[in-house]
């Protein structure tokens, strides 16, 4: 008798044929690797068009395939959350347990927050968690991210809505929703004072990668008490260097690849 879950055939099947052609960058024939993989043609060509549909893979001649954009803009998502993911942490978590908070890092994906990194002293007003995703327009994390956006993309999402209000502090009128973004954006600086649950109050900063893009940002959380001891000058500050802080160690870690080639 087996135990655990069994695995689906068919979607092992996709997989190694998927890997053999990536791995092979098109020299061979998708009948050639689904000969050496033992899978039926008729199978291997449903497959494969399936994913050239989906656009993980590309046709450059007959029967020849290499990864598509679907694929390689997937990995190198991956990619870049991984790398930003281990360069911020240590950062992060230095933040929060000097100004005992809950610090964040994050991206903005289809319209939503991804929370990327989560660390800090547990609140009850805090309820993030690693890869949980929240409304962008009443994040603090959102709202900076949102505002680097370039204006067709702002344009598209402001006129996604509507924006449903989560407290009685939430924004919801699209044009004052733009003005707050517009602040950000002059300030480098966002907050969320209640609008996402009432007692939690975020402030937020954008960090810059190297190529001078805002694809990622970070974010300061406090309850009422944190909030109010402390004040929007100093949180604002802390970040801004925060931030700062996660953007010049971003930086140097691409000097050093630089380096190793």
């Amino acid at each position: 008798m087996r135990y655990g879950t069994p695995k689906i055939a068919s979607l092992t099947r996709s997989l190694q044929l998927l890997e053999a052609i990536v791995a092979d960058g098109g020299a061979k024939t998708t009948m050639d690797h689904a000969g050496q993989l033992g899978i039926p043609h008729a199978t291997a060509h449903r497959i494969v068009r399936t994913l050239v549909s989906d656009g993980f893979l590309i046709e450059i001649s007959r029967g020849r395939h290499i990864a598509g954009t679907h694929l390689r803009d997937m990995l190198g998502h991956v990619s870049d959350w991984q790398e930003i993911t281990a360069i911020g942490r240590p950062i992060l978590k230095k933040f929060a347990a000097k100004l005992n908070c809950v610090a964040h890092l994050g991206v903005l994906e289809d319209g939503m927050v991804t929370y990327l990194v989560r660390e800090g002293s547990d609140s009850g007003n805090v309820f993030t968690r690693e890869g949980s995703q929240l409304e962008a327009y009443c994040s603090a994390l959102g709202k900076i991210l949102l505002a680097h956006l370039p204006p067709e993309g702002l344009n598209a999402y402001l006129s996604s809505g509507p924006f449903v209000p989560l407290t009685t502090a939430t924004i919801t009128d699209a044009s004052l929703v733009r003005e707050e973004f517009e602040r950000a954006k002059v300030s480098r600086i966002a907050w969320d004072r209640e609008e996402i649950a009432v007692g939690l109050f975020c402030c937020a900063a954008p960090v810059v990668s190297p190529g001078h893009k805002i694809c990622f940002a970070v974010s300061l959380s406090f309850g009422r008490a944190g909030y109010l001891s402390l004040g929007d000058v100093a949180i604002a500050k802390a970040a801004a260097e925060l931030a700062k802080r996660v953007t010049r160690a971003a930086a140097e870690r691409q000097i050093e690849l630089a380096k190793s080639f």
